[in-house]
């Protein structure tokens, strides 16, 4: 079970990721709009398997739901530019997005100990620890 929700936590983890980079590469505006919504809906996943439900459904709904289409009739109604990157340029930048995602990785890799640390829970926080 717990190895079904680790996998489940990468998948949206790689929507998240795979959903920015689509931002940061694609060629157009409404491209873009399309992969900003991937990462929010895979980010909105990762909040829901943290039990931080209220968030998930907050940001599914108002950046998801409102904001994109929000993006998208501004798009359409300016209209948008194209332009012409070349392959190397586009190349160039989809490594540095892959170096910055390897040092990221590296770096949770080097300090286990940020992913164990013990967090505190909302009695904790509010000083009701105790008083039940």
């Amino acid at each position: 079970m717990e190895c079904a929700v680790q996998i489940l936590y990468y998948m949206f983890a790689a929507l998240a990721l795979g959903g920015a980079l689509g931002v940061a590469l694609s060629r157009g505006g409404l491209n873009s709009v399309m992969a900003m919504l991937v990462s929010t809906l895979g980010m909105s996943g990762m909040l829901f398997m943290m039990k931080a439900f209220f968030i998930a459904f907050i940001m599914a709904m108002v950046y998801a739901g409102a904001v994109m289409a929000l993006f998208v009739f501004v798009i359409m109604l300016v209209g948008e530019e194209r332009e012409n990157l070349s392959l190397r340029r586009r190349a160039c930048a989809a490594g540095l997005w892959a170096l910055l995602c390897a040092a990221c990785f590296f770096f949770a890799r080097a300090v286990p100990q940020i992913a164990e640390a013990k967090v505190a829970s909302s009695d904790d926080l509010a000083g009701l620890n105790g008083y039940a």
